[in-house]
């Protein structure tokens, strides 16, 4: 996406009749800033000291007739122009919807969405474009590609899930043709989407959290930062009359813009190193992801933690290394718990502490080739995990480990705490060790590291 900008006049809704100029800019790098030729509140020494509102929802018309909604609108610096006697405000947003004065983001409609997400295509192949050849004697004389489906058929879906009683995922593929009149060769784009529908009134809030665990999802599955690149909501009886047809309209939502296309541009590009794609899960993948989201509640710190881990970095530091223990221990304390000794036959003093947590995951997952041919220093993890988050004298702990000796470490963790969250979707562990053994993910390889001396 590049840069955008829209001018018009802003209000609050507490004050309607106080309209400002102003020009709203959507920018990759720097987010969505909105520079403001006045100020919401009234004009005084206050105010030029800079003591000016943060808003909730600021309302906005372009000066194309769109209807725009900023949600929690910080402010980020003004000027005062003295000449005029006016300050120059700036806002900085963290949302925004195109297409509709909204109430706010708990605010309850019938909403759908869709949603591209790059990543996804490739994920999932749309298998949209059908390519026939027709041969005489060995000679191709005619080449067709055709395209059956439309965006809205129901011949165009890959996979339909109800993954609860309010919510239904659908995968579906399309083709868009970005032909220009005077172009001899044709441009067509077939892609992956996903879209989701609800049963009942929701809101903008909630499907941003859908869109978010999806997104995680296949974070996991590509074994990269995955986020969106369009989010479209339709609002039923919310349309516009066009040629005397009603066609829903459709109202853009932008969020996480800063960081949107840095990531589109570097992840989800090399299928090869995905954990694994649509078709080698397709017979499960209902259950696995209703299984994310029934949990995620439950997962959620791990998840987050494991994604986290999957973020490409230009250095490792302590901290990455931390993060992962912490995920592996809090997996531990809460699902190898009283319960789950209980119901393996195991003594009261298992996976108490951290070194016994590490042992008793090394057996649970011992059929994995990585963790075999990699076994984890569990003596030097507790005591760097020690020495990093209580400040441990260092002499008292002879097995700390530093350098490129920890960065081996914690891509073992990291494994170790990828087959922890696969196993909680319910993955058998063969099918675990297949997918890992498959992959030509960086982050199972490391014999070309070579340790510290």
């Amino acid at each position: 996406m590049s840069k955008q900008e829209y001018k018009g006049y802003w209000y609050i809704p507490s004050n309607p009749n106080k309209v400002i100029a102003g020009i709203l800019t959507l920018a990759p790098k720097s987010g969505v800033t909105l520079e403001l030729i006045g100020c919401f509140e009234d004009f005084n020494v206050e105010v030029i000291k800079g003591k000016i509102l943060n808003q909730e929802i600021i309302y906005g018309n372009t000066a194309e007739g769109e209807k725009i909604t900023l949600f929690q609108s910080v402010y980020s610096g003004s000027k005062c122009n003295t000449d005029a006697k006016f300050p120059l405000v700036c806002y900085s947003s963290l949302f925004i919807i195109i297409g509709k004065h909204s109430l706010g983001l708990d605010e309850k409609c019938r909403y759908s969405a869709t949603i591209k997400i790059p990543a996804l295509s490739l994920w999932c192949y749309p298998n949209a474009l059908s390519r026939d050849s027709k041969i005489e004697n060995g000679i191709a004389k005619q080449k067709s590609i055709s395209y059956n489906p439309q965006y809205n058929d129901e011949s165009n879906i890959i996979c339909s899930v109800q993954v609860n009683e309010n919510t239904t995922f659908v995968l579906r593929k399309n083709v868009i043709d970005d032909s220009s009149y005077y172009m001899l060769s044709p441009v067509l784009e077939q892609y992956t989407f996903l879209e989701i529908k609800k049963t009942t009134e929701t809101t903008i809030k909630e499907l941003l959290s859908d869109i978010l665990l999806f997104e995680q999802f296949l974070s996991l599955a590509t074994l990269s930062i995955v986020i969106s690149s369009e989010i479209i909501l339709f609002e039923e009886d919310f349309f516009d009359d066009l040629w005397g047809t009603k066609v829903p309209c459709p109202i853009e939502v932008f969020c996480r813009l800063s960081n949107r296309i840095e990531n589109i541009k570097q992840y989800g590009k090399e299928p090869h190193k995905y954990l694994f794609r649509y078709d080698s899960i397709k017979d499960i993948f209902p259950d696995i992801i209703k299984k994310w989201y029934a949990d995620a509640p439950t997962i959620s710190p791990i998840r987050d933690y494991l994604i986290k881990c999957l973020e490409k970095k230009r250095a490792f530091d302590q901290l990455d290394f931390l993060i992962v223990i912490q995920a592996i221990e809090g997996f531990c304390r809460r699902f190898r718990n009283h319960t789950y000794k209980k119901q393996n036959n195991l003594p009261k003093e298992a996976y108490k502490k951290l070194f016994e947590m590490l042992e008793g995951l090394e057996g649970e997952f011992k059929n994995i080739d990585f963790l075999i041919n990699n076994k984890i220093n569990k003596d030097g993890v507790v005591d760097t995990r020690t020495y990093l988050s209580h400040f441990m004298n260092k002499n008292s702990l002879p097995n700390v480990i530093e350098g490129i000796k920890l960065y081996k470490e914690t891509q073992k963790l990291k494994v170790l705490l990828l087959c922890c969250t696969l196993w909680l979707l319910g993955f058998d562990k063969c099918k675990m060790n297949d997918l890992i053994n498959k992959s030509d993910s960086d982050l199972f390889f490391l014999d070309y590291l070579e340790d510290n001396k």
